[in-house]
């Protein structure tokens, strides 16, 4: 079966996806970043088997933004609590699909930090 690397087509649009996705958040929660120097990376642990009968999704990566202003303890957590609920609300859209194969959640864990003056998103996010 082929995996889809990084520079296949579908992986990149759903790259963008995800950026758009740290872009909304980041709005929403009045953390102003130069949205020119945003950063998304992925891990080479990261897996794209999408639209198989064996679905398979894993974006391991981080994402780093420069700030225009500190953030405190309580920002970050409201920022951190947006991207918990991002993994579940994507994977439930997916679901409108007709696919041979359910995704459901395996695994969710992202960071939100900020380091050198830099928002630094790590993320770890599965279904199967």
């Amino acid at each position: 079966m082929l995996e889809r690397g990084p520079d296949d087509p579908v992986f990149v649009w759903f790259r963008r996806l995800l950026l758009g996705i740290v872009v909304e958040i980041l709005r929403d929660e009045g953390v102003g970043v130069d949205v020119g120097a945003i950063r998304l990376s992925f891990t080479d642990r990261s897996r794209f088997r999408f639209l198989w009968v064996d679905n398979h999704l894993r974006f391991a990566g981080e994402v780093r933004a420069r700030t225009d202003a500190p953030l405190d303890d309580e920002r970050l957590a409201s920022v951190r609590r947006r991207f918990d609920h991002v993994w579940p609300e994507l994977l439930g859209a997916l679901g409108a699909l007709p696919l041979a194969d359910r995704l459901d959640p395996v695994q969710q864990e992202v960071r939100v930090t900020v380091d050198r003056g830099e928002l630094l998103v790590v993320f770890d996010l599965e279904a199967d």
